[in-house]
């Protein structure tokens, strides 16, 4: 399946038209298919075009495999992924589909995925390694890396672990089903192609289930029988739990602001965790973007795209907030940033600010021309305008966007 959505000429572009037409429909989501560029997932010659890994269509070579972007889309978002989640990623592949849910799990979920060819999981491990190297948005402190092991998924162990979430790339018998059906936990949510039908099966209990369709009439290639490719090893995975120091390093990166983190030789660390942090993130202290518009984190997705838009060099993306910090997501010239914003931060400077006009005179100045202005306004229109007129002579845009006359319009 494939072709629902046009092409897009970057990933961006790719992750516009899936939302336009609602494969893609929550933030979260969204965020995650724009910083995972899915060419860079896939194997192309030197010469050879990128264009194809933004296209709606499943892509081939050799072993390795993708399935299209609108069936991924509809597939995470049916997941319904959540910070600490375990996952089960039956025929994980090149790992593009595992590293999106390791930035919905965050650091405290279980990223775990089953191949049954080596020369893949080794692709994916150095994708894997590469999007953690170079992506500017890549922290830690916010994603879960994939743990891929070489086996058949049909011979995970009837002891091992079981899943909050886990999703099948290839198609399944009803047999195949009752097995995956059989390591999830209950309240799970097990995705995977069966009758040529994307299905979404929850477990309400141990002896209910419940099932919907997420995309009808899709096509996957079956799943690989052992007997087929000759393995015979029962598998069994288990969820190592972090250590304490861990989860000290992990705790440490969150709560610090890009502000506290400048000043992060201030904080009373031992020098070993001093070195991990500062090694965890490279700052830039003046990123190469522009922001075009304020951007409003209580809103529950950004405004879809309209056919015709052509967009800016510079745009936003997305924001989100986490407790107090607000995360700004930006692109520029193709390349995608994070920005975060602690609101409180924000405030002190603007108070430290106002604390500087006011010592310098010009604070208390400002705000008795404000006061007059606005008991002039109140009074009558022609105080109000004698104002004004002060505003404009001393270059005052504070008062200038106040002064109105007394039918409502601006001076």
């Amino acid at each position: 399946m494939g072709g629902a959505v046009s092409a897009g000429q970057d990933n961006d572009e790719l992750v516009d038209n899936l939302c336009y037409d609602d494969y893609i429909t929550t933030p979260d989501v969204e965020s995650a298919f724009r910083i995972v560029d899915r060419a860079d997932y896939m194997q192309f010659g030197d010469k050879e075009d990128h264009s194809e890994a933004y296209e709606d269509h499943a892509w081939r070579r050799g072993t390795l495999h993708l399935s299209a972007p609108c069936i991924y889309s509809r597939a995470l978002e049916a997941l319904e992924l959540k910070p600490g989640l375990s996952f089960l990623n039956v025929g994980s592949g090149t790992g593009y589909f595992s590293t999106m849910v390791g930035l919905l799990i965050g650091p405290y979920g279980v990223n775990h995925g089953v191949e049954v060819y080596e020369e893949n999981v080794e692709f994916a491990n150095e994708r894997v390694a590469q999007f953690e190297s170079c992506s500017s948005w890549y922290d830690p402190a916010k994603f879960c890396e994939p743990l891929f092991v070489v086996g058949n998924g049909l011979q995970l162990s009837a002891g091992n672990m079981h899943y909050d979430r886990i999703y099948c790339g290839a198609g399944c018998s009803a047999e195949h089903a009752h097995l995956f059906k059989s390591l999830l936990k209950v309240g799970g949510i097990l995705v995977m192609p069966r009758e040529n039908q994307l299905e979404v099966i929850r477990c309400a209990s141990p002896q209910e289930w419940t099932v919907s369709v997420a995309l009808p009439s899709v096509s996957f290639a079956p799943l690989i029988l052992p007997t087929e490719i000759g393995t015979q090893n029962v598998i069994e995975l288990t969820a190592q739990p972090l250590s304490l120091k861990e989860l000290c390093r992990i705790i440490i990166l969150v709560c610090l602001t890009r502000k506290s983190y400048d000043k992060i030789g201030m904080l009373p660390l031992p020098p070993s965790l001093l070195e991990y942090v500062s090694n965890s993130r490279n700052w830039d202290p003046e990123p190469p973007l522009k922001i075009l518009c304020p951007v409003d984190h209580t809103k529950q997705r950004p405004r879809k795209k309209q056919r015709g838009d052509n967009g800016g060099q510079s745009s936003v993306i997305h924001s989100r907030s986490a407790n107090e910090m607000q995360v700004l997501f930006c692109s520029f010239n193709g390349n995608l940033f994070q920005v975060p914003i602690d609101r409180h931060a924000i405030e002190d400077e603007s108070r430290e600010e106002d604390g500087r006009r006011g010592g310098d005179g010009m604070g208390d100045e400002d705000g008795r021309r404000e006061e007059e202005s606005a008991h002039g306004s109140s009074d009558n229109g022609e105080a109000g305008n004698e104002d004004g007129y002060d505003s404009e002579q001393n270059g005052d845009p504070k008062l200038e966007e106040h002064m109105e006359n007394e039918d409502g319009t601006a001076t």
